[in-house]
């Protein structure tokens, strides 16, 4: 009954901040990796309000944990 029974291939872990990247497209990945890069002029708070006016869903602790290398993606 269970021949051939595999365990699911492994996908790799992305944050929140990782999976909506990669549902843009690359001009605006590029803007993207820029602003979360550039912490002088982008805090997490300004980044986040201007994202979410741009109709894209994240959070403040999200950015945060993605810039500090605390989040899946960069984790795994």
């Amino acid at each position: 009954m269970l021949e051939g029974l595999t365990p699911p291939a492994k996908k790799p872990l992305l944050c929140k901040l990782s999976r909506l990247r990669e549902g843009l497209d690359k001009s605006d990945q590029k803007i993207l990796d820029d602003a979360v890069a550039n912490t002088e002029d982008w805090s997490a708070e300004t980044l986040v309000r201007e994202l979410r006016k741009h109709g894209l869903d994240i959070g403040r602790e999200t950015v945060r944990a993605h810039r500090r290398g605390d989040c899946l993606c960069v984790s795994e």
